[in-house]
């Protein structure tokens, strides 16, 4: 599948523990690779992740494999948040 939200390519986080935050509006999110997983967190609106409530968290292998479900899981939220939003 496609990474339509510009994340930088599975090395980026298992060999260098990176991390990369970015969105698609309305949807933010953190890769976080920092410790032993790849950290997921995702969280709606205009405010940075400090300020706003997560929606929803969680990690993933820290492997290729990891990374792949982690970029799936990513899309799946994406649709969550674009159901909820419509639903406001």
């Amino acid at each position: 599948m496609p990474n339509r939200f510009g994340i930088p390519k599975a090395d980026y986080f298992t060999e260098n523990n990176n991390f990369y935050t970015g969105s698609l509006m309305p949807l933010n999110y953190r890769v976080d690779a920092a410790g032993d997983m790849i950290q997921m967190s995702v969280w709606y609106g205009k405010m940075c992740m400090a300020r706003s409530k997560l929606e929803a968290q969680k990690e993933f292998s820290k492997d290729a494999a990891g990374y792949d479900a982690a970029m799936d899981w990513l899309e799946e939220q994406y649709q969550v948040c674009l159901q909820k939003t419509k639903e406001d």
